[in-house]
C-alpha cells in the first residue's frame, strides 16, 4: 500500500467533510473538533479523545484489529503529521515499520509494537504519532498532544539544523509565523517591536536595537553565545540581515557550514561567528560577525554599513534588459528554475487569470476569490462577498497573507485598474501566495481581453507587477502562468 497517497486520501477527504469508505469511527466528532492546523486545534483533539476515553470503551487491540477504529488511527496520524511537516519545513514519508526497516535499514530502529504500525519519516528521524495516541487513550490520559510535538519538533529542529539551507528559512519563517522554535528567542518582545520586512530600512531599526541593547544590558559575550535562546537571537539576526541584502541586490544566497566554507577557501580558526556563512553570488560573508561586531565589539560598524559594503563591492552582475513581447522587461539571463510547488502554483494562478479573462466577457466585475489547492491535486473556489467590491478586495486580501487555511499556496483573483493610452483600463489581477519552504508572493496582471467566437482565449501578453523573487525567474514565473492560462482554454474549448 501507498501510504503516502493514503495521507493525501484521509485528509483531502477531511476537508471535503466526506467518510471514507467503510466509514471512519469518531468521523462527525473529528469534524467538530476542527483540526485546521492551528495550535488550539491540538487541544481541541487532545479533549476529543479524552471523551473517547471516558465513554468510548475502546481497547486497545481496535486499533489493529477493528477496520473503522483503525481508519481513525491513521486519520489521526495523519492529520498530526501534516501539522508538523509544516513546521519542519519539508515533507513526511509514510509508511509501515515493515516498509521504513527495509528502506532506511541503517537509521530507522524500532520494535515491533502496536503503535509502531504506521511511521512517518524527515531529516532522518522517525516519527511514530500512534504512539501518542495509544497513550492518550490507554495508558496516560492527561497527555498532552502540544507538548508530545514541542519534543519532537525540538528532534526535527535540530535536525534541519545540521543543514543551513533548510534551517535558515525555517526558522525566519516560523518566527514570522510566530510558531514555535526550539529553545525561544531571546529578547523576542524587543524584536516584534521592530518592523522586520526585509527592506533595506528595516537594517536601521536591526542596528537601533542592538545598540540599546549594548547601551542598556551590557551584555557579556561569553554567556551570549552560550546561552540557546540568545544564541537563536545573534542567528536569527544574522540570518535575517544576510537574507535581507540577498532580496535587495538582488543576490542568490546559498548557506554553508564553518567545514563547507573552509573547502570554498575560508581559513580561519573555527568560532562561534565562523559557525554560518552566507554567500551572496560568488562572495563568502559571515554575518554572524556583522551582529557579533556590533553588539560587543571595539570598531564602530552597522548592519546598514555593512550592506552598503557588499553592494558597492560586490555589485549583482549588470545585464542589458531584453523587450519581452508586450512590453515587459526582463534580464537577459539564463531562466532560474523554480522550486515545483512554487511552478505548480505559478500554474495554478495562470489559470484563475484565465478564468477572470473568461468572466469578464460580461463585462460584469469580477468577484475577489481565492482559490486553495485540494488533497487530490483539484482546488477549491472560495468567493468573497462584502457589502462593496472594496470591501471585498481587503478582506480578500488579509485571508491571503494569513493563510488560515495552512495552504501550501493560495490565489485571488480580482478586478483592478490601470492607466493604459489612451486612458484607464481594466486589468484582471492575480495575487499568488506560496507558503512553507518554497515561499514567494507575485502579482501578475493583463487587459481584459476579447474572447474569440469560439470561445478560446488567445494568450495576450501578461506582466509582473510585484514578486518577492529575483528578477532572474520572472521569465520562468512567466512561462507557468501562460501554461495554466493555456490549460484553462484548453478546458473551455472541450466544455
Amino acid at each position: 500500500m501507498d501510504w503516502n497517497r493514503a495521507a493525501r486520501e484521509y485528509l483531502d477527504a477531511y476537508a471535503r467533510q466526506q467518510d471514507l469508505p467503510g466509514g471512519i469511527r469518531f468521523f462527525k466528532a473529528l469534524q467538530q473538533a476542527r483540526l485546521d492546523g492551528t495550535p488550539a486545534s491540538l487541544d481541541r483533539l487532545d479533549a476529543l479523545l479524552e471523551q473517547i476515553h471516558d465513554k468510548a470503551g475502546l481497547k486497545a487491540a481496535d486499533l489493529s484489529q477493528d477496520p473503522a477504529v483503525q481508519r481513525f488511527a491513521n486519520m489521526v496520524s495523519f492529520y498530526i503529521g501534516s501539522y508538523l511537516s509544516a513546521r519542519i519545513g519539508t515533507d513526511l514519508t509514510w509508511g509501515t515499520r515493515e516498509q521504513m526497516l527495509a528502506q532506511y535499514p541503517d537509521t530507522f530502529k524500532l520494535g515491533d509494537k502496536p503503535e509502531n504500525r504506521l511511521v512517518a519519516y524527515a531529516l532522518g528521524k522517525a516519527f511514530t504519532p500512534l504512539t501518542y495516541l495509544h497513550q492518550k487513550l490507554f495508558a496516560q490520559r492527561d497527555v498532552s498532544l502540544q507538548t508530545t510535538l514541542q519534543q519532537t519538533l525540538d528532534t526535527y529542529h535540530a535536525a534541519a539544523r545540521q543543514d543551513p539551507n533548510i534551517w535558515v528559512p525555517l526558522m525566519l519563517r516560523l518566527y514570522a509565523d510566530k510558531e514555535y522554535i526550539g529553545d525561544r528567542i531571546a529578547l523576542r518582545a524587543a524584536l516584534e517591536r521592530l518592523t522586520l520586512d526585509y527592506s533595506l530600512e528595516s537594517l536601521t531599526r536591526v542596528d537601533a536595537l542592538l545598540r540599546t541593547i549594548r547601551k542598556g544590558q551590557a551584555p557579556v559575550y561569553g554567556d551570549f553565545i552560550t546561552h540557546p535562546d540568545t544564541v537563536n537571537f545573534l542567528q536569527f539576526l544574522a540570518f535575517y540581515f544576510a537574507t535581507t541584502v540577498a532580496r535587495n541586490g538582488p543576490y542568490v544566497l546559498t548557506w554553508h557550514t564553518y567545514e563547507e566554507a573552509q573547502k570554498l577557501g575560508m581559513g580561519w580558526d573555527l568560532a562561534f561567528e565562523l559557525t554560518h556563512w552566507a554567500r551572496l553570488n560568488d562572495a563568502l560573508y559571515s554575518p554572524l560577525l556583522t551582529i557579533n561586531e556590533i553588539l560587543f565589539g571595539e570598531r564602530q560598524t552597522s548592519c546598514t554599513q555593512h550592506a552598503q559594503d557588499i553592494f558597492r563591492l560586490n555589485p549583482p552582475t549588470p545585464t542589458e534588459p531584453d523587450e519581452e513581447e508586450g512590453g515587459l522587461t526582463l534580464l537577459a539571463m539564463e531562466k532560474a528554475a523554480l522550486d515545483p510547488e512554487q511552478a505548480k502554483a505559478c500554474e495554478e494562478a495562470g489559470m484563475m487569470l484565465a478564468y477572470g479573462r473568461f468572466m469578464s466577457a460580461g463585462l460584469q466585475p469580477t468577484t475577489p476569490t481565492i482559490l486553495y489547492p485540494t488533497q487530490n491535486g483539484g482546488g477549491l473556489m472560495v468567493p468573497i462577498m462584502e457589502e462593496s467590491e472594496e470591501d471585498a478586495i481587503y478582506r480578500a486580501d488579509e485571508i491571503l497573507w494569513s493563510n488560515p487555511e495552512k495552504a501550501a499556496f493560495a490565489v485571488l483573483v480580482r478586478d483592478a485598474y490601470h492607466d493604459y493610452p489612451p486612458g484607464q483600463e481594466k486589468d484582471v489581477v492575480v495575487n499568488l501566495a506560496v507558503y512553507g519552504h518554497a515561499a514567494m508572493t507575485v502579482t501578475v496582471a493583463a487587459p481584459y481581453p476579447v474572447i474569440a467566437k469560439d470561445n478560446s482565449l488567445r494568450l495576450h501578453p501578461v506582466r509582473i507587477n510585484k514578486c518577492s523573487l529575483n528578477r532572474d525567474y520572472h521569465e520562468s514565473i512567466l512561462d507557468h502562468v501562460r501554461i495554466g492560462m493555456a490549460r484553462y482554454g484548453s478546458k473551455k474549448r472541450k466544455d
